[in-house]
């Protein structure tokens, strides 16, 4: 049996403590290691990540999919190039990750469902993925902003911080006023520096008409850091690796 005066952790011994109590010196042995601080905060960090978790399932709902592309998966849609590029991804996904993928195309091209097919395959590897619409995303984040509510802009970027995977959905659409702009940019700044795995969906008239608002700049310069590789959906996908060339050939969607 180990001495009461040793770490049971690493075995180091107890430094002696001697102190005075009305004339009576004392001793008492306290850890000359840094064991049980460790100890707690491997606790601290588990309380706080049980806690993000309940909270994201209750917020932003982790890991869930809705009922439109929860019926999809890598056997049941066409397999085209950019889709065993998805599948490939998936299987290689690890918690390295760090860059994802730009889907932008008109509506009904498969963008979501391709992204959808990602989450389903890596949630069955265990890893943690968020799937939510950009607008809706924003309109938590601006909820946070309530007096009344019960849960801040912090919290939500904790939540974020949290997953492993993240997809935006029709990135763009409903982004404009002043305020979700604002929240657009923090977003995506916090998702660069943490270097957090994003993937976006988008149409290119959204992009277009969000591009041409003032001091968008610094949104679309993370983006291109966060998902460099951009497929456009007209049949045709190709590979972005500089930010400046990103987004630059959205005039061959005008007329569409």
């Amino acid at each position: 049996m180990a001495s009461v005066n040793t770490c049971p952790q690493c075995g180091k011994n107890y430094k002696p403590y001697t102190y005075n109590v009305k004339g009576f010196e004392k001793t008492i042995f306290i850890p000359d290691c840094e064991c049980t601080e460790q100890e707690f905060r491997k606790i601290e960090k588990k309380n706080s990540l049980n806690s993000i978790k309940h909270a994201s399932n209750k917020i932003l709902q982790t890991n869930i999919l809705a009922p439109l592309y929860e019926k999809f998966d890598f056997t049941n849609i066409e397999c085209t190039g950019v889709a065993r590029v998805c599948e490939e991804f998936a299987h290689k996904f690890s918690k390295n990750q760090k860059t994802g993928l730009a889907f932008i195309g008109l509506s009904g091209r498969g963008k979501s469902v391709l992204l959808a097919c990602i989450c389903k395959e890596i949630g069955k590897r265990g890893f943690c993925f968020l799937f939510i619409n950009t607008a809706r995303l924003l309109d938590i984040f601006i909820q946070s902003l309530d007096f009344s509510s019960k849960y801040k802009p912090d919290d939500l970027f904790k939540i974020l911080k949290s997953v492993d995977f993240i997809v935006l959905d029709d990135f763009g659409r409903d982004c404009f006023s002043t305020k979700r702009k604002e929240f657009l940019f923090r977003i995506t700044d916090e998702l660069a520096a943490y270097e957090k795995c994003v993937s976006i969906s988008a149409n290119p008239d959204s992009i277009a008409y969000l591009k041409s608002i003032p001091d968008t700049d610094g949104i679309f310069d993370r983006l291109a850091m966060l998902c460099p590789s951009q497929y456009i959906f007209n049949g045709k996908s190709f590979r972005r690796d500089t930010k400046e060339d990103y987004f630059k050939n959205l005039q061959i969607f005008k007329g569409a």
